[in-house]
């Protein structure tokens, strides 16, 4: 057994992907019979066990006090100590620039001897052309991710899609392995309140209903807005679930266009996982549109997956091969917005064809995106042994 020290910018009951993923993992390893501990922002001192995972809010907000409380709560356990980096930028304050965290992490890993592993659920802010000043975050982050790559031992990706980008800032030397996001709402079997849900939202008896399961931002909204409208307009009986944050507004825009389509079209915020895997399953069809195109660290797409709905989404730059190479879910380009509707009408009008690619989905998942891959993973490193290099 070893100590796992997983160190986060966000953890329940933060919102999120991340404060999901971690929380996940955490109670994975635990249950692995892993010694697990949680170390996040906040400033309380004691320590709340959840899922045998004890978890300590002292970091405050990664600034010069909470990372001083972080190092005593760290080095008052024994070595060997693994830390388990939950890594993006913006989580650790100072607007995605905190050198002074990164410089600490170097400083554990490089002078103390902790085995630094990083799980980088981003990398880097991108270049823009406006605002300029953004660009020095780009640059920040870059300078960070550098630092960071001279003392890692295992680095983690959510996607492949960062794999070039990594491999010149480690300049060859670290090798990574994909570690896909898993979904974060667990499946509940309910088939009578499935039913009831249906029965609710649906537009008669032959009715259709199609789903979607997001935070709506307007990278999105504008990819969902023309889809919706035309297969809206030609299909009377077909209706519309909005899921997530932001789904209300979405909702009101498209009900402001077409009045009469009230009735039609539902949205639901606040929901617990449970809720939220009901409605999922509620769903004939989820339309899953991403600007950047369907990646493994899309929670959103792979709850439906998991699930096993039928799912229609986009590729685009920074998609991996697997969305085109096998057969787990319609994909199309981006800007391909007759082939988008047009899989969605093939689904709605075909059960059995419906039920195929939900199958594909969830066998697929099941067997390279689910909790399981990531935690054999961590738990085939949590085995190597970890040097001290203090002299």
């Amino acid at each position: 057994m070893q100590f796992i020290h997983i160190i986060t910018g966000e953890y329940p009951p933060d919102l999120g992907g991340v404060a999901d993923y971690a929380a996940q993992v955490a109670a994975g390893l635990a249950a692995a019979g892993q010694e697990v501990h949680v170390w996040c922002g906040g400033d309380d001192t004691t320590a709340d066990e959840t899922q045998g995972v004890l978890v300590h809010r002292c970091a405050g907000a990664y600034d010069r006090e909470g990372i001083r409380q972080l190092s005593a709560g760290l080095n008052a356990r024994p070595m060997p100590r693994r830390l388990l980096v939950q890594y993006v930028p913006h989580a650790f304050g100072c607007h995605a620039m905190n050198l002074r965290f990164i410089g600490w992490l170097w400083w554990r890993g490089a002078v103390l001897g902790d085995q630094v592993d990083i799980m980088f659920h981003e990398l880097a802010f991108p270049f823009v052309r406006r605002p300029l000043k953004h660009n020095l975050i780009a640059i920040v982050n870059r300078l960070m991710l550098f630092i960071l790559l001279l003392v890692v031992r295992n680095a983690y990706l959510s996607t492949d899609a960062w794999r070039p980008m990594l491999a010149r800032y480690s300049l060859g030397r670290i090798r990574p392995q994909t570690c896909p996001v898993p979904s974060n709402v667990p499946f509940i079997d309910d088939p009578p309140q499935v039913h009831a849900l249906r029965s609710r939202l649906m537009c008669g008896p032959a009715g259709e209903l199609l789903g979607h399961f997001g935070t709506y931002p307007p990278s999105i909204s504008r990819l969902l807005l023309p889809v919706v409208l035309d297969v809206m307009e030609s299909r009377q009986t077909l209706c519309l679930l909005l899921m997530g944050r932001g789904s209300a507004e979405f909702r009101d825009g498209l009900i402001a266009r077409e009045p009469t389509w009230s009735r039609r079209i539902f949205a639901v915020e606040g929901l617990s996982a449970a809720e939220i895997s009901v409605h999922l399953q509620a769903c004939d069809v989820l339309l899953q549109p991403y600007p950047d195109g369907a990646t493994t660290r899309r929670t959103s797409l792979m709850s439906g997956l998991s699930h096993g709905i039928a799912t229609v989404t986009t590729w685009g730059e920074s998609s991996e091969p697997v969305w085109r190479d096998q057969p787990l879910t319609p994909a199309v380009s981006v800007d391909d917005v007759p082939g988008i509707i047009r899989w969605l009408h093939e689904l709605l009008d075909d059960p059995g064809l419906r039920v195929t690619w939900g199958r594909r989905a969830r066998a697929y998942y099941d067997a390279h995106f689910s909790l399981d891959h990531t935690l054999q993973v961590l738990l085939e490193h949590a085995s190597e042994k970890v040097c001290d290099v203090r002299h």
